[in-house]
């Protein structure tokens, strides 16, 4: 039996005597690969939705908390109470924004907080700099609570809108670019 190194032009012939060139199966790999590639990028696009209402629950626990400064009892109760409530709600969403393109891509924390850690510390100095002012503003603890929250949130829902864009911008490029179907 010889074996030949086959080239790009020469037929291929299957089973049932149907010839197939090896460039029309190169092709057909592309095709796989861009599919491939797109649905990764797909996997990474959040519902519309998905910032606000993440926003909205970093934000909440933090309206709560600052409404609870300087007041016992159940306030301080329903504080804890909204903060877990919050957390256990992050990580729902983040399982089910994960799981609503129908393709999930496992990415470790380290690599998550690597991709984003500019927008963590953009993040942090906002905070920041908002209780600096508000300090400098003569502002209480509880104001001070209540704009670092909202800061956060508003930090986060860009966070979503920016990657979103990302995403988009890079499903038009593959989309535009030669030989994609």
């Amino acid at each position: 039996m010889s074996v030949m190194a086959a080239r790009e032009d020469t037929p291929v012939v299957a089973g049932d005597g149907a010839g197939v060139s090896a460039l029309d199966a190169m092709g057909g790999l592309r095709e796989v690969e861009a599919a491939r590639v797109r649905a990764g990028l797909r996997a990474r696009l959040f519902p519309w939705w998905y910032g606000p209402v993440l926003a909205l629950v970093v934000a909440v626990p933090g309206v709560v908390q600052s409404w609870s400064v300087g007041r016992r009892g159940y306030p301080v109760l329903v504080s804890l109470l909204v903060w877990c409530v919050g957390m256990a709600l992050l990580l729902v969403m983040r399982q089910f924004g994960a799981r609503s393109t129908g393709v999930v891509v496992s990415e470790s924390l380290s690599d998550r907080l690597r991709r984003n850690r500019l927008w963590l510390l953009a993040a942090f100095v906002g905070c920041g700099a908002t209780w600096g002012v508000g300090l400098l503003l003569g502002a209480g603890e509880s104001a001070l609570r209540l704009a670092a929250s909202v800061v956060a949130g508003l930090f986060i829902w860009g966070l979503f809108a920016w990657r979103n864009a990302t995403v988009r911008r890079e499903l038009s490029q593959l989309r535009d670019a030669p030989g994609a179907a």
